[in-house]
């Protein structure tokens, strides 16, 4: 991640120190445990469904999405506000 366009992060690292990687509760349990300085919070879950890979939007349901480009570098950052 690029410095500059990723938030600082806060890892509860003292529960997760030395915690090997070896099952998907505990990926889970680490990515749910990030928080940003500003206090944003994340929310992770597992989903064990498969779901069909390379499947496309097509151009009218992509039209739809509320995509708001920054200014700067507007292919990297941008805001999608959800449908009213």
């Amino acid at each position: 991640m690029e410095q500059d366009r990723a938030p600082a992060t806060q890892l509860h690292l003292d529960e997760l120190a030395g915690t090997p990687l070896t099952d998907i509760r505990t990926i889970v349990e680490l990515i749910a445990s990030t928080k940003t300085k500003a206090g944003l919070t994340v929310q992770a879950n597992y989903n064990p469904n498969w779901y069909p890979t390379g499947q496309k939007a097509s151009k009218q349901e992509f039209d739809a999405i509320l995509l708001h480009r920054h200014d700067w570098q507007g292919d990297w950052n941008y805001t999608i506000t959800p449908a009213a």
